[in-house]
């Protein structure tokens, strides 16, 4: 639930932002899109490493009822991670290969 609302929120702050810039580009699209999804990995990574630890330590949660934050941070965050990891070693793989 909290995902699909942050991937709606995402679409709809790049779709107006898109419609309406605040500010002259500088850099091609691409680029600030993957500096933008990095920051984004970050930030909610640490947002759920700090909602486990608060629910572990601070509302003596169970291991098992705070475990969810960790398993929210490892799907929604380390995967596109991984995939973009992925996805680079491949590019320069082939790049290096195509030489």
């Amino acid at each position: 639930m909290t995902a699909g609302i942050l991937v709606v929120l995402y679409l709809a702050f790049f779709l107006i932002e898109r419609i309406a810039p605040l500010r002259q580009a500088r850099a091609p699209l691409s680029g600030r899109l993957l500096v933008n999804a990095g920051v984004s990995i970050a930030a909610f990574a640490t947002a759920g490493v700090g909602a486990y630890l608060a629910a572990r330590y601070l509302l003596d949660a169970p291991e098992s009822a705070s475990r969810w934050a960790l398993v929210a941070v490892l799907l929604i965050g380390g995967v596109p991670l991984i995939a973009g990891l992925v996805l680079f070693g491949l590019i320069a793989w082939f790049v290096t290969w195509i030489r």
